[in-house]
């Protein structure tokens, strides 16, 4: 097994594994994501966080709250469009039964979802320095608006079920969650940039001049 794996497995994996285009694409992430030092520009941005939270949670109430009132309007409109479509198909046949609460439930998540994804390609769009095109950015975008819709559901299902042991900590334990909560997410969007970075000069407009050093 051993002898397989030395004189077989090991020179494919180098010959043609590695030196293709995905595998450089998560090694180049990778490496530019701990040169880039990502969890200490996490943890810093989640400690000033704490701090300008108070304040900025003011400013964000009253820009969001416009923002949150039309998107909740305009989905609402389409979710009851939808079942509208839907009862009339399903009483044309009869025969076919769907659960509106569920598909209610799906049509929340999937708005939920998309917004999320327009919001971060939006971000990665606005905040390069370079004009990119919306080729260069939806993988990163749609990588990183799945990554943290996972982080959420695991943030929701184990961290906040197993919350009564920060209830001892009082104020404090509620900190630790939300700073853990900041750092976590500031960790997948920052490696969903270099992902993006990187993209771009493997498969993206800049991959004529690939200098993952920059």
């Amino acid at each position: 097994m051993m002898q397989y794996v030395r004189s077989r497995l090991i020179p494919y994996l180098r010959t043609q594994i590695l030196p293709s285009k995905p595998a450089q694409l998560l090694i180049q992430t990778w490496l530019k994501w701990d040169r880039d030092n990502v969890p200490g520009m996490a943890a810093a941005l989640s400690y000033y966080a704490l701090f300008s939270l108070f304040p900025l949670l003011l400013v964000v109430l009253v820009l969001a709250t416009a923002l949150l009132l039309l998107a909740s309007l305009v989905s609402n409109i389409v979710i009851k469009v939808i079942l509208n479509l839907v009862n009339t198909f399903q009483e044309t046949f009869a025969l076919w039964e769907i659960d509106q609460e569920a598909l209610s439930r799906g049509l929340q998540a999937g708005w939920s979802f998309l917004a999320l994804g327009l919001a971060i390609a939006g971000l990665f769009r606005i905040l390069p320095t370079i004009r990119l095109s919306w080729r260069d950015i939806w993988p990163g975008a749609l990588l990183t608006t799945l990554l943290l819709a996972g982080m959420q559901w695991l943030v929701s299902s184990s961290v906040i079920s197993h919350c009564s042991r920060f209830v001892s900590y009082g104020v404090i334990g509620s900190v630790m969650i939300l700073m853990l909560w900041i750092f976590l997410a500031c960790q997948i969007f920052f490696a969903g940039c270099e992902f993006s970075f990187v993209y771009v000069h493997i498969f993206g407009t800049k991959r004529r001049a690939a200098r993952f050093g920059e």
